[in-house]
């Protein structure tokens, strides 16, 4: 996966923190691995593809109702340990996909690992909706 973000910086380990979150357990494992590849952390692999994937998900997302509550199937509780400012980059993504953390780690984790985009937007899509923009509030 290519990628340009550098995961060497000067941030110490001990200024990341726990973040938790629920991921299909396919996902997390799949994800353990693509990150041990690079010799990265989860979290770290995470950030990198959520920077490589998440602008053309919140593109693709901004047409779609989403769903408030995506359903996990097997779900795994993961760790990902990260800075404050990285949880903050990783949320603030999140939220302008409309999702929640679980679900935007997990569709951005999707893609990192050869998923369609069509295929992740389709498993976000709220029940009953069209790919038709979503309703202003």
């Amino acid at each position: 996966m290519p990628t340009s973000r550098s995961r060497t910086g000067d941030r110490t380990p001990s200024e990341r923190k726990h973040v938790g979150l629920t991921l299909p357990r396919r996902v997390k494992q799949q994800a353990t691995e693509a990150a041990s590849v690079h010799d990265w952390s989860v979290g770290d692999w995470v950030l990198a593809v959520a920077a490589e994937f998440g602008p053309a998900l919140r593109e693709r997302l901004g047409r779609v109702e989403v769903r408030k509550r995506p359903k996990v199937e097997d779900a795994a509780f993961a760790a990902l340990y990260l800075t404050p400012d990285e949880r903050d980059e990783l949320d603030d993504q999140a939220v302008a996909c409309g999702l929640n953390r679980s679900a935007f780690v997990t569709a951005v984790a999707r893609l990192g690992l050869g998923d369609d985009l069509e295929d992740v937007v389709a498993s976000l899509r709220a029940p009953g909706t069209s790919d038709q923009p979503a309703a202003a509030p």
